[in-house]
């Protein structure tokens, strides 16, 4: 009898694992802030990139050799105003642009038929958005937001590429999760994420804002990186709580590895519409400009679960850049044609806090 209540033991608790994680508790990681709620939220984003390699035509012109190191930073801090949530978002959001700002500055050196030239540039941009409020309000038979100005007045053209996520809902999990529940992302989703606020209008201070430097064009505003054809495996895994300053916060580990193409050539011809061409150039045109952007990045996010919104977001890793283009010149008369391909890899990293 022993013997037998022996073997049959192991057996009456194998399940037991089994019925103790089905009791595990939940967490529930989702956007419910309360109406009335107003929170300031700032996100930046810096990168560090070297020129890795470079291919250039200049008309039958000789290749110069060169060497050329990027910086780029990027900061918007925006006050939202809750008020009306439902479905868990915001149904009418009022959104203040406190601060807007993106610098890119460049080092090179260039060599060509036995000439040495080096050169420094910054750029800076900024935007008409700072210092204006902008109201979203959801629309449920067109399933996108109305934006408007509060007060009205502001230019209509700023409103057009604005997005209204900043509250990074892309990265949640749909419903309660458990201790170590993983779920996947949608790529084309992050670009909440990786470019919040959609383009904000930031435009180069000044006008020439070195077009002809041989950097890559479009780098002010983040959203640009980003159209249709973006893909990746980009994962989440819920690995328990946090206590901070008295708040229960969930961590969320992240993983994004992803990929985007684009065609930049429209934005930037409409971007250089209204500015002259670089002196002792008599006339600059954009044939085509294409770019591929990929990521490399891991980190958390930390999620208030009581006021039900993100308290933080820290990513940091790998990127490369990729620009090929095609410009059509005339200078002193004679034209000519220049294509082009740069492309970069450094580091980078993305930072948000709401408060």
């Amino acid at each position: 009898m022993n013997s037998t209540k022996a073997l049959l033991l192991p057996c009456l608790l194998l399940p037991l694992p089994l019925l103790l994680a089905s009791n595990a508790p939940k967490t529930r990681i989702a956007f419910a802030v309360s109406e009335g709620t107003s929170l300031t939220k700032t996100f930046e984003v810096k990168s560090d990139l070297s020129l890795e390699d470079m291919q250039m035509s200049l008309g039958g012109g000789m290749m110069p050799e060169m060497e050329m190191t990027m910086g780029v930073q990027y900061k918007l801090v925006v006050s939202d105003e809750y008020a009306k949530v439902a479905g868990g978002k915001p149904a009418k959001l009022k959104r203040t642009y406190d601060a807007l700002k993106s610098d890119v500055s460049t080092a090179m050196k260039m060599e060509i038929m036995g000439q040495s030239r080096d050169q420094s540039s910054s750029m800076s941009a900024e935007s008409e958005l700072e210092g204006k409020s902008v109201v979203f309000t959801w629309d449920a038979d067109k399933k996108d937001y109305k934006r408007a100005f509060e007060p009205a007045g502001g230019e209509e053209k700023l409103l057009e590429g604005l997005r209204e996520d900043m509250d990074l809902r892309a990265l949640l999990p749909d419903g309660e999760v458990e201790e170590g529940a993983e779920w996947d992302l949608d790529p084309k989703e992050l670009v909440d994420v990786l470019a919040p606020g959609g383009n904000v209008s930031l435009k180069p201070k000044d006008a020439a804002a070195d077009s002809m430097s041989m950097g890559p064009s479009g780098m002010e505003n983040l959203a640009d990186m980003f159209g249709d054809d973006i893909e990746g495996k980009c994962k989440a895994k819920f690995t328990g709580l946090r206590e901070v300053g008295g708040a229960k916060l969930a961590v969320v580990k992240l993983s994004i590895e992803m990929k985007a193409k684009t065609d930049m050539t429209a934005r930037v011809r409409e971007q250089m519409a209204d500015q002259d061409p670089p002196e002792g150039v008599d006339e600059m045109s954009f044939d085509s400009i294409d770019i591929e952007y990929s990521l490399d990045v891991e980190g958390e996010l930390l999620w208030d679960v009581a006021a039900g919104h993100f308290h933080a977001l820290d990513l940091s890793g790998t990127t490369s850049f990729k620009s090929e283009q095609s410009m059509s010149l005339k200078v002193q008369g004679r034209e000519m044609k220049i294509d082009q391909s740069m492309e970069f890899s450094g580091t980078t990293s993305f930072q948000a806090s709401a408060k």
